[in-house]
């Protein structure tokens, strides 16, 4: 039986539900689209030296091709891009010097040094060149020294450099130190390594770096002459076993390698308005066809998934309605939406985009300028990818009609107990 304890709650309860749906509306529908960056191309071996890899679109979140690109690999110095990350969110202009600590020199943290000649304890040297020498030549002490420098203990970099992975989203992938030297336990994924990258290349300081085909370490407070380096980067400033028509458009990453990890290389590449991060593992080596030399897979590797860009745009659909408007049930008049910027899918050349549009007709309650209203499907070949439709203005609903809707079921509560009240009194 009902009491009136009971009719009360559940009256008010509609009342409060009711006041919410007209407050907010569109929460139920925020999350109405859902993208799908399954691999466009899955045909051809692209990746023939090296045991796996990716090629991504950015501005269409598009998977170009994949070749286990969720395997676990020692990712050798391409390490370095998280050392670089967590240094940006410290100082993102790279402003001031810091002094090498003595454990960022020693055998324990350091390891073998690349160049032989290195930076040294105590030694002065600005954030900017020690970044450049971070990521051109990938000097192993300089991730240390920025290592104790942010954290002050090995250990506490690490557990930033985990936390930072896995708030990008890279869920295979495990840090053991800042330089890439481990194998053990120290892994990620091409994959997870194209988050990072793509999140690197947003610090200005981090392209700026990357972009040098070479360098200098100054002269400081523990050296009369500085020395100078070169870019490990063969696909972006190529020799003439790497040349390609890619290298003009490349801007950045990294490269890697230890005997564990093989050839590691992830780049950037800005071509025609579109940006494509490449990854590359695991490669190995083989003679270059002068017998005198060798060439490194991944290089090469890369070179062939460029290849897979050619022709490649990102197109939105021909057939927008020329009037998308929604009617505001309760607030003031109407209003339209629109296609999102990134409505686009990455199509070969020829490739037309088609689309569904599923508008409502009407809302009731506040609508927010960006929030979504409806979807549109965007179809091409076997690609299809559901976007939400963005409210193009602002509608509230008038304070009068809420007031009105709270006093209406004010009454149907009053009601409901008044005549509770004449029914028990008739018993």
């Amino acid at each position: 039986m009902l009491t009136k304890r009971k009719v009360f709650t559940l009256t008010l309860a509609a009342v409060m539900l009711i006041s919410v749906s007209l407050l907010h509306p569109l929460q139920a529908a925020a999350d109405t689209a859902e993208k799908d960056n399954g691999v466009m191309i899955t045909s051809g071996d692209y990746i023939s030296h090296a045991k796996a890899g990716i090629l991504y679109e950015a501005t269409t979140d598009t998977v170009i091709y994949a070749k286990n690109a969720d395997m676990k690999l020692p990712p050798a110095s391409m390490t370095k891009v998280m050392t670089a990350i967590l240094v940006l969110e410290e100082n993102p202009e790279l402003k001031g010097q810091l002094t090498v600590d003595e454990r960022a020199v020693s055998s324990l943290y350091c390891g073998y040094m690349v160049p032989q000649k290195h930076l040294e304890e105590g030694e002065v040297i600005s954030y900017k060149d020690c970044m450049r020498y971070l990521l051109v030549p990938s000097g192993n002490e300089a991730a240390t020294a920025f290592a104790f420098e942010i954290a002050g203990d090995m250990g506490k970099f690490l557990d930033m450099m985990n936390a930072k992975a896995k708030e990008l989203g890279c869920e295979n992938t495990n840090f053991q130190d800042p330089t890439g030297l481990s194998a053990s336990e120290h892994y990620t994924t091409p994959e997870d390594m194209v988050k990072m990258c793509k999140y690197a290349m947003s610090f200005e300081q981090f392209r700026e770096a990357v972009s040098y085909p070479d360098g200098e370490v100054p002269a400081s407070n523990v050296r009369d002459e500085g020395f100078t380096y070169e870019t490990t980067n063969r696909v972006m400033f190529p020799d003439d076993r790497y040349e390609s028509p890619y290298s003009q458009y490349m801007t950045g990453v990294k490269t890697g390698w230890t005997p564990a990890a093989g050839y590691c290389f992830s780049g950037c590449m800005e071509k025609d308005g579109l940006v494509y991060y490449s990854v590359v593992m695991g490669g190995e080596e083989f003679p270059y066809k002068d017998g005198e030399r060798v060439v490194q897979g991944d290089f090469v590797d890369t070179i062939e998934l460029y290849s897979l860009t050619e022709g490649l745009k990102a197109v939105g659909p021909d057939d927008v309605p020329e009037d998308m408007t929604v009617t505001s049930l309760l607030g003031a008049g109407s209003f339209s939406v629109a296609l999102p910027e990134e409505a686009k899918l990455l199509v070969k050349e020829g490739e037309t985009v088609t689309a569904e549009y599923d508008i409502p007709s009407m809302v009731a309650g506040t609508v927010q300028k960006g929030d979504p209203v409806g979807t549109v499907t965007l179809k091409a070949g076997d690609t299809e990818r559901t976007f939400d439709l963005e409210a193009q203005s602002s509608r509230s609903v008038s304070p009068l009609i809420i007031a009105a809707v709270v006093i209406i079921a004010a009454a149907v509560v009053f009601l409901v107990l008044r005549a509770r009240k004449k029914k028990g009194g008739r018993q």
